[in-house]
């Protein structure tokens, strides 16, 4: 209710706008005729020729800066913060780490093998200690769902990504099971879930507290490299002041709300992931290792990034 009645006043207050231009261009034009009707060889009709074009000139550019302003606010108030062509040139590695560390509510993540948290011995060593931290110190409750190296779609995604995908998958699942075992309370493991789901990976989510950030899968392109966006609640500068008057709690605005609604459905069919199955990814852990041939891993894609690529200049 509070979204669509914030969304209505946006129109209405558009709409003014675009009629006080109406007005404004309208007296430009009158202010132009007057003085071409008095004549140029009196002054008042210089003045009113001189402040007509000036009048009217300021409407065509308010007109585009509107026209402009009233796109932004759209995306703002649907919950687009920013978006990204490249993945890997946006975010920096402490931009996650970042992330780990400021999350007081959840850390959940969707996506086909989630490497990037054990990429190499020092991001690994830095993942578990402030996933730990989140959990036991902050309460933060950590969600990371997988594609099924097993699946019938696991084998399809490697080919795409011309990369060590599935066996990528197990190291990253071995990791994060291991992080679970280690904690000390049968109530700290319960905050760290980790499943495994089935459905078509089209994109990869990380959703910490109230900020999604949402990478589009590309078919035949590796996931480093994929576009996205930025989103969260909406930031249209009329919706908060709405939100207060109504006494209402903050909603998630539409393209928000929508891949909310995605990760929870994939998580609803996702499998929770046992020790009795942490020993099948184990021998296929082995068994991937021994047939990977010339495929690389993430880690050994990323380190042929170049500098500008890896957002380290």
């Amino acid at each position: 209710m509070t979204a669509q009645f914030s969304s209505r006043m946006r129109r209405v207050w558009f709409k003014l706008d675009s009629r006080t231009l109406e007005l404004a261009g309208a007296g430009g034009i009158i202010g132009v005729l007057v003085g071409v009707a008095i004549g140029t060889s009196h002054a008042m009709g210089l003045i009113l020729i001189g402040l007509g074009t000036s009048i009217f000139a300021s409407v065509l550019v308010g007109g585009i800066a509107l026209g402009r302003d009233q796109f932004m606010q759209q995306l703002l108030g649907d919950g687009v913060q920013d978006v990204f062509v490249n993945r890997n040139t946006r975010f920096e590695d402490t931009f996650w780490t970042d992330l780990i560390r400021e999350a007081r509510s959840h850390f959940r993540v969707l996506g086909t093998a989630n490497h990037g948290y054990i990429a190499d011995p020092a991001v690994a060593e830095a993942s578990a200690r402030d996933f730990t931290d989140a959990i036991v110190k902050h309460d933060v409750k950590v969600e990371f769902l997988w594609l099924n190296p097993d699946s019938d779609l696991a084998p399809v995604r490697e080919r795409e990504e011309h990369r060590t995908t599935r066996l990528d998958t197990c190291n990253a699942i071995l990791f994060f099971w291991k992080l679970r075992e280690e904690l000390a309370h049968p109530r700290q493991q319960e905050r760290l879930i980790l499943k495994e789901y089935n459905a078509t990976p089209s994109c990869g989510v990380t959703w910490v507290d109230d900020l999604m950030i949402v990478t589009q899968y590309m078919a035949g392109n590796p996931n480093l490299r994929s576009p996205g966006m930025v989103l969260g609640k909406s930031h249209a500068w009329l919706d908060r002041p709405i939100e207060r008057l109504l006494h209402k709690a903050p909603r998630y605005p539409p393209i928000t709300n929508r891949y909310i609604g995605n990760f929870d459905a994939i998580r609803q069919g996702a499998t929770p992931i046992s020790s009795e199955r942490i020993r099948e990814i184990e021998q296929k852990q082995s068994q991937l290792d021994q047939d990977r041939g010339d495929l690389k891993s993430e880690a050994e894609l990323r380190k042929e990034l170049s500098p500008e690529e890896t957002g380290s200049t």
